[in-house]
């Protein structure tokens, strides 16, 4: 209770969205571990955490800026400061990571769809049945 008279209320916003994105981040992360082509595919929802690391990021950002708390102009630091910034920058890994996860997917997805759109022709052109692999 203390801390809510003492910062704004947005504060806590910004938290909870960190947290809750945080949670099914690593919920999903852990369950899409083991690198097969059907975890790979899911790069929507790669892209989408992506974008929503980002607007923690950016969030976080114009609030810790905004402020001015943790300005360091003036020579001194108030405390809490380097847990945020150290919190935006795993925001700005986990985004970076998301996205680059994404880009492979998509990457992934379009070879799989390429080699399947492949054996298809390959299999009209021959009158065989393609093989489901």
């Amino acid at each position: 209770m203390h801390y809510s008279t003492q910062h704004p209320l947005a504060v806590f916003g910004i938290l909870i969205y960190a947290i809750v994105i945080a949670a099914i981040s690593l919920v999903l992360a852990l369950i899409w571990i083991v690198p097969t082509t059907g975890s790979i595919i899911h790069w929507g929802v790669d892209f989408f955490f992506a974008l929503a690391w980002l607007l923690v990021f950016v969030v976080m950002l114009m609030h810790w800026q905004g402020d001015g708390t943790c300005d360091s102009q003036d020579g001194r630091w108030v405390t809490g400061c380097s847990e945020w910034a150290a919190a935006e920058g795993m925001t700005f890994i986990s985004m970076g990571l998301w996205a680059v996860s994404a880009v492979v997917g998509m990457l992934v997805w379009m070879h799989v769809r390429k080699e399947k759109r492949g054996a298809g022709v390959v299999a009209a052109e021959t009158g065989e049945t393609p093989v489901a692999g």
